[in-house]
């Protein structure tokens, strides 16, 4: 911890008047002026912080920060040289279960396999839903259809949640697989019975809309992904 804290500073001392912002208005608004609060996340190699899963992190906060706020103190909080160092308890669990992973081939495999079915289902929905936007079906029937899809989605959803985490190698093209995931999960949402008094008729409609564009440029972007694995 004592390494990490001369490290932590040696950061800070650097980074303070970096000139990095995220748009034009905030570096109109802090241009020139130092940083006041900086963090530092701390992992023992590569798939660590690409998995961001950190050993602990360092807070420095100037004088203008409330400083009692900052420093809290717990019994994961250590303070080294004067740097307050916040150690993550869920670090070894979370290592343990990534060295417990599949096999690289067999990942690929399994979350291929998993992605097939819930983009099967996401398929079958979009069927249904220009259906009823073509006047063919009415919504209650549409609600009605895609009972068992909703199901089917959440099932392979659920499923793909509990993969291992990747290996760094495979870290980018796995997300990809999520986000489409996650994507075509929303669409079960929507037309869920449970979920009816959320929405008007026409948000629902506009908000599927929205998640089917999202579905077909994610989808895109995972044939491209699927081709460098």
């Amino acid at each position: 911890m004592e390494q990490i804290a001369e490290i932590a500073t040696e950061i800070k001392n650097k980074v303070l008047y970096y000139e990095v912002y995220q748009n034009e208005i905030a570096e109109a608004r802090y241009k020139g002026c130092a940083a006041n609060i900086i963090w530092c996340y701390f992992g023992y190699d590569e798939d660590d912080m690409v998995d961001c899963n950190f050993i602990c992190h360092s807070t420095w906060v100037d004088d203008t920060q409330d400083k009692e706020y900052w420093y809290r103190t717990s019994k994961n909080t250590i303070v080294a040289k004067e740097v307050h160092i916040d150690v993550h308890g869920s670090y070894e669990l979370i290592k343990n279960l990534k060295n417990n992973t599949l096999d690289k081939d067999e990942l690929i495999q399994i979350t291929r396999e998993y992605t097939a079915n819930i983009i099967s289902a996401a398929e079958q929905y979009i069927k249904i839903f220009r259906e009823y936007l073509n006047n063919t079906i009415t919504e209650e029937e549409l609600i009605d259809s895609v009972v068992p899809l909703n199901i089917e989605i959440s099932k392979w959803f659920l499923k793909q949640s509990d993969l291992p985490i990747p290996p760094k190698e495979l870290h980018d093209w796995a997300h990809i697989h999520t986000k489409l995931s996650c994507t075509i999960h929303d669409f079960s949402l929507f037309y869920d019975k449970k979920n009816l008094k959320t929405w008007k008729s026409e948000n629902r409609k506009w908000l599927l809309q929205n998640a089917i564009k999202q579905y077909e440029m994610e989808l895109e972007e995972l044939k491209a992904a699927d081709k460098l694995i």
